[in-house]
């Protein structure tokens, strides 16, 4: 047999761009994490977190730092905004390897921060939204569609720009698997969670990057463990998207085509589609009581995951009405 992964080994390859299934957050308010209702990084719905009109506690007016792009300053009411949309898709793609596959359920990722490079080297990157710590949790269901920041139009830099980065909190993620222990064979499900950047709050808990937990779920009973030391993939299955860790933040690397023209009289919606058909991908193995197109799992060991992450990626731009 292939050698199987460990639990951490399984959950570092569990990463993806975004998810499906719960369109709320951790902490059952919207989706971002903060405490709040509205999804928009504040505790009073006035898209701030300290009362001064901007969410990095510098009373800035420039929206590139701003969770929600609504209201920077008075002057910018009703200003035309650019808004960042995860949007997903389950729809069936010929999947070319030898591996088996399933859709994840509850699949969903968060995002903290999205800048755009005009080259590598470039050494002023336009943040275009910055949550902080916080994040807005995007879910990757069929038909999906999820603001995950914005930024007022007119305060943004103007210039062309080809790489986009995005600074991702967490992954979460449901599976079905058959977990053979002690002769039995159990059906059920691994409900996985795992922290990719350093002070995340989860279930009103700051977690660091590396921190998981996996839940086996069967017959009205749980099988919890949790822990440090997840490792991260170098790539996910969109061969364009890059990973790496700075700071103790995880960051996604892809190439964009993208003149921002600050002047606009329009809202621009920029949207990063996504595939995730049967995107959890692994090799059937020959172990005692395994059957192909299972994910057999025993107590400590899973078959080897291959694939992870969205099978494509783009990314579109559509022209909203006049301001």
């Amino acid at each position: 047999m292939t050698p199987r992964l460990t639990i951490p080994g399984l959950l570092g390859l569990l990463l993806a761009t975004g998810g499906c299934g719960d369109p709320g957050g951790p902490d059952g308010n919207a989706g971002d994490g903060d405490a709040d209702a509205d999804a928009d990084a504040d505790v009073d719905g006035d898209a701030d977190v300290d009362g001064d009109a901007d969410v990095d506690g510098d009373a800035d007016v420039d929206g590139d730092a701003d969770a929600d792009g609504d209201a920077d300053g008075d002057a910018d009411v009703g200003a035309p905004v650019v808004r960042i949309h995860v949007r997903s898709s389950t729809a069936p793609v010929e999947h070319l390897d030898a591996w088996s596959g399933q859709t994840p359920r509850g699949y969903a990722s968060g995002y903290r921060r999205f800048s755009m490079l005009r080259d590598v080297s470039d050494p002023d990157p336009l943040v275009v939204f910055d949550h902080g710590d916080g994040f807005v949790e995007a879910a990757y269901g069929d038909g999906d569609d999820t603001v995950v920041g914005s930024a007022v139009a007119r305060n943004l830099t103007a210039g062309h720009f080809t790489i986009g980065r995005v600074v991702m909190s967490h992954v979460r993620y449901t599976v079905d698997t058959a977990m053979h222990a002690q002769g039995s064979t159990v059906a059920g499900e691994l409900d996985n969670v795992q922290v990719l950047s350093d002070g995340t709050a989860l279930d009103g808990v700051t977690h660091d990057n590396g921190w998981y937990r996996y839940v086996f779920r069967a017959g009205g009973f749980e099988v919890p463990q949790e822990g440090m030391g997840a490792p991260l993939p170098t790539s996910v299955s969109a061969a364009d998207i890059h990973i790496e860790v700075e700071d103790g933040e995880t960051i996604f690397t892809f190439p964009i085509d993208v003149d921002v023209a600050p002047d606009v009289s329009t809202d621009i919606d920029m949207f990063f589609d996504m595939n995730f058909h049967e995107c959890f991908r692994w090799e059937d193995q020959d172990g005692a009581g395994y059957a192909d197109g299972v994910f057999d799992t025993e107590p400590a060991a899973y078959e080897p995951v291959r694939q992870f992450g969205s099978n494509s990626f783009a990314v579109q731009m559509e022209v909203g009405a006049e301001r």
